[in-house]
């Protein structure tokens, strides 16, 4: 697949990211765009296709939960994005090669980046840092990895993240040098090719 994505914001206007995370707890959680990262990749993938019949992200979202379970409702709480039931909702709205997969190492992800494919990977959402703690989960949320990028001080992947800081450049077309990638990385995601 040749795809130079274009980065989508969770969020609008993406400046607005840090201030909204950092009072997240003033806001309703349920709210859609809280639970956009994985839609957000997938928009991010076709507008990078050069299609032009793209729906909006609350569409998306709405296709996503109401047709394939890719968000649910427990306990006045909505979960997800479901892996398996994002990847069917791509293949069979989009018509995207989408798949599943678990227990990717760093060099599996590396070999399919570098190969052509893109990939939907679960990371804690503190990759939006650079630097810092090795975060208490390495899932939660997702983010579009679709480079890989070697030089003197090692591997780095190019990824969108539709909840990076503005601040810290984490938003779009951001390097993540591997060791961070690797305390961040869930080893699961989801693989369009």
């Amino acid at each position: 697949m040749n795809i130079n994505p274009i980065f989508v914001a969770q969020f609008e206007p993406a400046e607005t990211t840090e201030a909204r995370i950092a009072n997240r707890g003033w806001e309703n959680q349920n709210l859609p765009e809280w639970n956009w990262c994985g839609i957000c990749c997938v928009r991010m993938i076709l507008l990078g296709l050069g299609r032009t019949a793209v729906p909006a992200l609350d569409e998306m979202y709405r296709t996503a939960f109401d047709r394939y379970g890719v968000f649910r409702m427990e306990n006045n709480k909505i979960i997800g994005a479901y892996h398996r039931e994002l990847a069917e909702f791509m293949r069979r709205e989009f018509a995207l090669d989408a798949a599943c997969v678990r227990g990717q190492s760093l060099g599996d992800l590396a070999r399919l980046v570098a190969g052509g494919s893109c990939f939907i990977a679960s990371v804690s959402s503190e990759i939006r840092r650079l630097d810092g703690p090795e975060p208490e989960r390495r899932n939660g949320h997702l983010v579009l990895v679709y480079g890989v990028h070697r030089n003197t001080r090692g591997r780095s992947f190019l990824i969108h993240n539709s909840t990076g800081y503005s601040s810290l450049k984490t938003q779009s077309a951001v390097l993540v040098p591997e060791e961070r990638f690797r305390v961040c990385f869930s080893g699961n995601g989801i693989i369009v090719s």
